[in-house]
């Protein structure tokens, strides 16, 4: 069942919104399962999202408990606009989850908006702006391979864990 949320081919072609909710709990079923035999704990996971993409464009909007993920072998990037407020980009391995990037808005965020002027953007209920990436390069806001978020041709973290590469 596909729940699209945006057109459902950009003018790039990659498809958009997917409903993944199946595919979030084999995934973290596979994290608490891949950590039980270790002797780990595995973090409680973000909730569940509703719907999925694998980037925004200018004039998308994420409101709370929607994501964008990319995929990279056994490696999963998951940015999500947390029930919270917080918009955070978590890096989910088998072993554990850790987060990449936050900005740091829980309590007080509402949604995230990529704006067409280029700037991701966390703003509140009454749509005062707590946080912004000063971007303004770029059509997409994306997660490279290797775990660096991108605000179009601006990275926003460093590559997520650090001892995979670049």
């Amino acid at each position: 069942m596909t729940m699209d949320i945006t057109p459902a081919h950009p003018p790039s072609g990659r498809p958009r919104a997917r409903h993944y909710s199946t595919l979030a709990r084999w995934a973290a079923a596979l994290v608490v399962a891949g950590t039980a035999g270790l002797g780990l704990v595995a973090p409680a996971p973000a909730q569940a999202t509703p719907t999925s993409s694998t980037y925004l464009a200018r004039g998308d909007n994420m409101t709370k408990n929607q994501a964008i993920i990319r995929v990279n072998g056994a490696a999963t990037w998951q940015l999500i606009m947390q029930g919270d407020g917080n918009l955070v980009l978590y890096y989910r391995a088998w072993y554990g989850t850790t987060v990449c990037f936050s900005t740091n808005t829980q309590g007080r965020g509402d949604r995230a908006i990529y704006t067409l002027g280029g700037d991701l953007t966390v703003i509140d209920s009454r749509g005062f702006r707590l946080w912004h990436s000063g971007a303004n390069t770029g059509t997409t806001v994306d997660i490279s391979a290797y775990g660096r978020l991108y605000v179009g041709y601006a990275p926003m973290n460093n590559t997520c864990p650090a001892y995979i590469g670049l």
